[in-house]
């Protein structure tokens, strides 16, 4: 009868191969950031489409790391949007339902200059495009636009009064942004 260090012994090149992938594996880690909500803002490894709220990033992004910024309050204008959830994030701006979403938002920007007014185009795929997070939402993800409000819930509610004169659904949310550097090797 073979001993139980035998029988582990000859078993530890299988296990060792089945967990190779595993090992391979990079963990996610999370990084804070700034967000930059000026509209000129050009900071940043990546190159941002028009429509997005930018964050302060470096240089180089980090293989395997979520960029998050901390929160801040905007202003929900609509979700009347076009679908884009079934499109590639390398693609999406050159495809008509982008389009038609950056030109809603083009119509608004000047009644909250210099404040961000951005959309959220959900796509598929691993380019790096900045998502968000509202606080509270655990329904299906939609598309949006937004102005971005501040960090303080007084001055939210001062932009919410200038939004619900041609929004009257306008909301304040607090939300977080985020970009992800990751591909298939990230977990």
């Amino acid at each position: 009868m073979r001993s139980l260090t035998s029988v582990v012994a000859a078993s530890l090149p299988l296990l060792l191969l089945t967990l190779a992938p595993v090992a391979a594996e990079m963990t996610m880690k999370i990084e804070k950031t700034a967000l930059c909500p000026d509209a000129n803002c050009k900071k940043g490894a990546i190159a941002y489409q028009p429509w997005e709220l930018k964050l302060s990033l470096p240089a180089q992004l980090g293989k395997c790391t979520t960029y998050r910024s901390t929160p801040f309050f905007a202003i929900l204008l609509t979700r009347d949007l076009p679908d884009t959830g079934d499109l590639d994030c390398d693609e999406l701006a050159g495809e008509d339902e982008a389009k038609a979403g950056e030109v809603a938002r083009q119509k608004v920007i000047t009644a909250f200059s210099p404040r961000t007014v951005f959309l959220r185009m959900l796509c598929v795929g691993y380019a790096p495009v900045v998502e968000y997070t509202i606080e509270g939402e655990t329904g299906m993800l939609r598309n949006f636009m937004a102005v971005h409000a501040g960090t303080d819930r007084a001055e939210a509610a001062r932009v919410l009064a200038i939004a619900k004169q041609s929004f009257p659904g306008a909301a304040i949310a607090s939300m977080t942004a985020r970009i992800e550097s990751a591909d298939e090797s990230c977990r």
